[in-house]
């Protein structure tokens, strides 16, 4: 009777293992300093995709079910122009086909056949960006597309997403659709590449598709500091929209690029990495199926703390040291409404509002000094309501919210950052309020430290109010090593519009003008 109670108790183990197991699944992404010792053409190419199979293996023998390789990858992003991009291109067979180019070679460049070839043999799903080769039967012209490429296990293309918002990449044609594909291990991913991210259009479009709730993103993502850190907006975006985010970048620490991680849709962090020393680095990480998409109006806890069988780094984020090196740069902030913070005091209450908008955030915030080691950053409030630059010709809508360390007391110095990290002082707590149109803003969290990693160990919480979404992020653990902690606001209906502040007594007056014109028009017209 014992030994048949004993062995009833090892099968039902085995069964709850199964039963856990098929409620994960095994991704990877792959930080990767491209090998651009040779010239730019195909002859680099061909090395990196040695160099990607070699990774394919590594995955495969760990289980990894899907992988995923950063924007540029195969040829760096420098020095694409019309001279040499149809050397760098391939064309793409429609994914509706589900086309292997490893068994059907005809008309395809050897590195995408090799790497389907390479997805076949190790049965891993891959994606994969690189350049695509179009002929248009409209225009009789070739176009060319960044375009990410995914493989299923057996090699075929079933899935192939053309960048849609271009980061000054003139020699590109933009795509226009949303794209997403199944597996064989039950997730459905949406996919997108680098700027896309911040658009509605991918990013949060394709969320509309409710068996959505895992993103795969290739970047080649160029940090700003206090908005557009790697790993901050990556964070930020898997946190606020509830889903699994799998990113891989490109690794070049001297061009401000690099940052890779796998989040969770509950705002954890699986893994992440980034580091001050060019170099390769695979994760590996067993990713929680989703079953459904959190509603709105719902706050989402910090916790640090992962779920077993997905390890944790030993160091936050699995930064090397010598993180002072990376490159960041900063934003241009000259139109924000700034704030200096002062320390001398314990408890702050302050509000502050965006030019003369009716846009305002709330803070509340407990600090205390930390022994007698002087302050090296200073620190403001700030917030914003209009429009920015985010490249050469393109402008985004913005309502950002956020206490923020500056190298001085000037504003212009904000988003910088010292050698050595904050010190001198300590945010016991720090609570940041605003509110959001629902039908034309995306909000999410930017938090960043002195390491460049996001925190996780604060609240983040929406809910309905009049119409508007009040969104409150508080700190749950004391903090000293912060440079960003606030809210990064989208304004979709003002991306385009000129640079500068929006304000509201400004638009009133125009609508009231505009009111006066249009009624001395109708009365003239009566006569």
């Amino acid at each position: 009777m014992t030994k048949y109670i004993i062995y009833l108790f090892i099968v039902l183990c085995f069964l709850i293992l199964e039963i856990n197991a098929q409620g994960t699944y095994r991704a990877a992404v792959l930080e990767y300093a491209t090998k651009d010792e040779v010239p730019l053409s195909l002859t680099r190419i061909l090395k990196n995709v040695e160099n990607y199979v070699y990774y394919m293996e590594t995955a495969a023998d760990k289980n990894v079910q899907i992988i995923v390789f950063p924007e540029y990858g195969l040829t760096g992003w420098e020095n694409i122009n019309y001279n040499t991009i149809d050397e760098l291109s391939t064309e793409v067979p429609d994914p509706v086909l589900e086309i292997s180019p490893c068994r059907t070679p005809g008309g395809y460049s050897k590195h995408l056949i090799d790497l389907s070839c390479a997805a076949d043999v190790n049965k891993i799903y891959t994606v994969v960006n690189l350049i695509e080769k179009q002929h248009d039967n409209n225009s009789k012209q070739k176009l060319y597309h960044n375009t990410n490429v995914v493989f299923n296990d057996k090699g075929a293309v079933i899935a192939r997403h053309r960048k849609i918002n271009l980061y000054n990449e003139g020699v590109f044609t933009p795509g226009d659709q949303l794209v997403t594909f199944k597996t064989n291990f039950g997730v459905t991913f949406g996919m997108f590449i680098c700027a896309d991210l911040i658009f509605k259009k991918p990013a949060i479009d394709i969320l509309a598709n409710s068996t959505i709730t895992d993103i795969v993103f290739s970047t080649a993502w160029f940090s700003q500091l206090p908005f557009y850190g790697a790993l901050s907006i990556q964070h930020g975006y898997a946190k606020s929209n509830r889903v699994n985010l799998i990113a891989a970048g490109i690794n070049d620490p001297s061009k401000k690029n690099g940052g890779s991680g796998i989040y969770l849709h509950d705002g954890r962090i699986a893994q992440t990495y980034i580091a001050g020393i060019r170099g390769t680095k695979i994760l590996i990480q067993d990713v929680p199926k989703v079953a459904s998409v959190i509603p709105l109006d719902t706050c989402q806890d910090g916790n640090v703390a992962l779920e077993r069988g997905i390890a944790i780094p030993g160091l936050p984020g699995g930064q090397l040291p010598d993180i002072s090196t990376f490159v960041t740069s900063q934003e241009d902030l000259i139109n924000y409404t700034f704030k200096s913070l002062n320390l001398d005091r314990n408890e702050i209450s302050e509000t502050i509002c965006s030019g003369r908008s009716n846009f305002c955030c709330s803070f509340e915030i407990t600090v205390a000094r930390n022994g007698s080691a002087p302050l090296n950053y200073v620190y403001k409030l700030l917030a914003y309501y209009g429009v920015s630059v985010i490249s050469t010709n393109t402008t985004v809508g913005l309502r950002n919210c956020a206490l923020v360390a500056c190298l001085n007391d000037t504003n212009a110095s904000c988003g910088g950052r010292h050698k050595e990290g904050p010190h001198g002082i300590i945010f016991e707590s720090i609570s940041v309020k605003g509110n959001f149109n629902p039908n034309t803003t995306h909000a999410q969290p930017a938090t960043i430290t002195h390491k460049l990693v996001p925190i996780t160990d604060y609240t983040f919480c929406e809910k309905k109010v009049n119409g508007t979404i009040e969104i409150e992020m508080k700190t749950s653990s004391k903090q000293n090593a912060l440079l960003t902690f606030g809210i990064y606001g989208r304004v979709f209906t003002n991306d385009g519009k000129p640079v500068g502040p929006i304000n509201s007594a400004s638009s009133f007056k125009k609508n009231i003008y505009l009111t006066i014109i249009v009624s001395v028009l109708i009365f003239l017209l009566q006569d």
